[in-house]
């Protein structure tokens, strides 16, 4: 996008009156630099990290697109890739960069490749208890003094969830950190705990189709 615009700046017919000619110079050398135009994503940052192994998060990867995968198997494997602009290899060979150890998340909303899945150590995360619940509201809200409010939107939370059939959208733990976000601090928050099926807003927070609300209780 930066080169694309500077090349559009250096065809503009009044370009002298807009630069000096230092600022054309400076112009003219970026566009021979393909480099200068380089931007570092998540990816070529950890692989050219030398001061220790860094961690890599790919987050939610049965949502990209369906190649992605495969594309990202042999960076992976191979820990370098190639920048098609310059041709430039990341890292380069002599830059002792540590490999990074690499965490990729799923919701399982569509299956991986086989030779992928092969080249993982699977791990797979239940949905948090009740205990583990609390802990995680206590990450978020670690001054609240309101565990009553906490505990009985966990119970309805829960309740809430088990209501949905293996089909539709259940509540997740984000939800229910969004919901506790609203609720606590208010006077009349238990109140609006067991009245939740009766305000549209709040059951929108948790459920977000109209046959799971219309399912509450």
């Amino acid at each position: 996008m930066g080169k694309l615009r500077d090349a559009q700046l250096v065809g503009t017919p009044a370009l002298d009156r807009f630069l000096k000619d230092e600022q054309r110079q400076q112009l003219i050398q970026r566009l021979s630099d393909p480099e200068g135009y380089l931007e570092w994503g998540a990816m070529g940052r950890a692989l050219q990290h030398q001061e220790r192994r860094p961690i890599l998060l790919i987050d939610e990867i049965d949502k990209a697109d369906i190649d992605f995968p495969n594309d990202l198997l042999s960076v992976l494997e191979e820990s370098y890739f190639t920048v098609d602009e310059t041709q430039k290899r990341v890292p380069a060979e002599e830059d002792g960069a540590k490999k990074p150890i690499v965490i990729i998340t799923s919701n399982q909303e569509q299956d991986l490749p086989e030779a992928f899945l092969r080249r993982c150590l699977f791990f797979y995360l239940p949905f948090p208890d009740d205990n583990h619940l609390k802990e995680i509201i206590k990450c978020h809200f670690p001054a609240s003094e309101q565990e009553e409010i906490i505990d009985k939107a966990i119970d309805k939370f829960l309740d809430i969830r088990n209501q949905v059939p293996p089909y539709g959208k259940k509540p997740s733990t984000s939800e229910l950190l969004d919901w506790l976000t609203v609720l606590i601090g208010q006077t009349d928050a238990l109140e609006k705990i067991d009245t939740i099926a009766q305000n549209p807003a709040y059951a929108g927070i948790l459920l977000k189709s109209k046959g799971e609300r219309d399912r509450l209780s």
